[in-house]
């Protein structure tokens, strides 16, 4: 009987283990997400008014490629993103004429697996939002 409650008591463990270690994937890959979709507005607003002023606007606002890499930058600076997320870099902002998409990646560390697997148990989480600049008609 006594083997039995311990068997008991080590799978319960092991499936409190693993919830734990899934649901901080899924949160940081939440914040992730969210820092990565409040970068790319940020960047699409960036409006290359030269263009602009050259050509009228159309349905779409063409984006400055230097102010929305500029953007990305300083809403990442400004946020504390960096303390929440481990190792956040954004791998690639890709400018179009009228839209951006921002590529960021971070580290996760598994609280339970780590100490399993002696502190090699990191996950790297990545995510890509891509934003449109697109002209309000009165």
């Amino acid at each position: 009987m006594l083997i039995l409650v311990i068997g008991c008591v080590a799978v319960l463990a092991l499936l409190v283990a693993v919830t734990v270690d899934a649901a901080r994937l899924y949160l940081a890959r939440r914040a992730l997400d969210g820092v990565t979709d409040a970068a790319a507005l940020a960047a699409v607003q960036a409006v290359d008014l030269d263009a602009v002023y050259a050509g009228g606007v159309t349905t779409r606002l063409p984006v400055d490629e230097a102010g929305a890499r500029r953007a990305v930058r300083r809403y990442l600076d400004a946020s504390d993103a960096a303390d929440d997320l481990d190792g956040l870099t954004v791998v690639a902002i890709e400018v179009g004429p009228d839209e951006v998409t921002v590529r960021t990646r971070a580290v996760v560390r598994l609280p339970f697996v780590g100490p399993a697997t002696r502190g090699r148990s990191t996950v790297v989480v990545t995510s890509a939002v891509t934003a449109v600049n697109h002209a309000v008609e009165p």
